[in-house]
């Protein structure tokens, strides 16, 4: 046997190991944390909250998302009235969504000056669940106010 083919041997597979352990490693590492691109549409803001937390996710693992690796303001409560959807057209009623949510966490806010006003639009995700805490309705509403 050629000595020298067997250490080469040897070190390609030691090589494949340690790619295996570090890969086996970060597949069980915790994701980091997950910011929300504020100035985004409230169309991207949903998707990529649908990434995390799909329709048909269970009431606690939205929770442990929510509480554990999205940065947000406050406390997440659940409320038993359901989701809340606002409409801002004349005439047209809010909505709830659902028996049960977390509504209104607030996920950041920023300004821009509009008419030499200074405008601060804040951002807030509600997520509305069914009778068997399953995930329905993911809700993105921005709220502006005038300084």
């Amino acid at each position: 046997m050629n000595r020298k083919a067997y250490f080469t041997g040897g070190r390609i597979a030691l090589l494949g190991l340690a790619f295996l352990a570090c890969a086996v490693t970060f597949a069980r590492a915790p994701a980091g944390p997950v910011s929300v691109r504020v100035r985004s549409s409230e169309e991207k803001i949903r998707a990529t909250m649908l990434m995390h937390t799909p329709l048909g996710s269970t009431k606690s693992s939205v929770l442990e998302f929510i509480n554990t690796r999205l940065e947000h303001e406050g406390i997440a409560g659940v409320s038993t009235s359901g989701a809340h959807r606002r409409n801002s057209g004349a005439g047209v009623a809010d909505h709830w969504i659902g028996t049960s949510a977390v509504n209104e966490l607030e996920v950041g806010h920023y300004g821009e000056w509009r008419y030499l006003l200074l405008i601060k639009t804040y951002v807030y995700l509600s997520w509305g669940f069914d009778a068997n805490d399953r995930l329905i309705e993911v809700i993105v509403y921005k709220e502006m106010d005038g300084l």
